[in-house]
C-alpha cells in the first residue's frame, strides 16, 4: 500500500507531539517528495526546523507555506516568531499583524505582537494588543496565559508609569 502525503504528514505530526523530530522530519520530506505542494508538510517540517534550531530552514519553510496558502494564521504567526529570534523585529510584526488580518480572535498573535510592540518601543500598541490577548485567552478559558498575559501588562504599565515620574 502506497501512503499519501497527507497519511505521511499525520506521522510526522505525531512524532513532533513525541519529541521525534529526526522522525517527523524524515516524513516530511517524504510527504514533500511525494506531493511538492502539500502546505501541511512544510508547516511540520518547519516547526520541526525551529525545534533543531534550523531558523533559515524553517523560515524557507514557513515562506512556502504562505507561497501554497496566503491565508494560514498559524504558519505567519510562526514565521514572526522565527523573525524575531532572527533580530527581524519589523518582518515580525508584519507576520503577527497578517495573522490577526486573517485570524482576528487570535490570542497568541495578539500577544506576540504585543511583545515585540514593546520591544519596538511602541507601549501604548503593546498595552491595547496585551489587553486583547488577555481578553481572548480568557474567552478561550485558557486560565495560565490570561494570567500570563495580565502579569506582562502589569510589568509594562509599572515601567510606564515609573518612567513618566522619574
Amino acid at each position: 500500500m502506497i501512503e499519501t502525503a497527507e497519511e505521511i504528514s499525520g506521522k510526522a505530526s505525531v512524532k513532533i507531539m513525541l519529541g521525534d523530530n529526526r522522525g517527523a522530519l524524515t516524513d516530511c520530506n517524504r510527504a514533500i517528495q511525494i506531493n511538492p505542494d502539500f502546505a501541511e508538510a512544510y508547516y511540520y517540517r518547519g516547526l520541526v526546523k525551529t525545534e533543531l534550531g534550523d531558523k533559515q530552514g524553517a523560515l524557507s519553510d514557513y515562506n512556502q507555506v504562505i507561497q501554497i496558502n496566503p491565508n494560514y494564521p498559524t504558519v505567519f504567526n510562526n514565521r514572526g516568531l522565527v523573525k524575531k529570534g532572527l533580530g527581524d523585529k519589523q518582518g515580525a510584526l508584519s507576520d503577527y499583524s497578517r495573522a490577526i488580518q486573517i485570524a482576528p480572535e487570535d490570542a497568541e498573535a495578539y500577544f506576540n505582537r504585543g511583545t515585540i510592540k514593546n520591544e519596538l518601543g511602541d507601549k501604548q500598541g503593546a498595552l491595547s494588543d496585551y489587553n486583547r490577548a488577555a481578553v481572548l485567552f480568557e474567552k478561550q478559558g485558557n486560565k495560565e496565559m490570561y494570567l500570563f498575559v495580565i502579569k506582562c501588562r502589569q510589568n509594562l504599565e509599572k515601567g510606564f508609569w515609573e518612567r513618566l515620574f522619574s
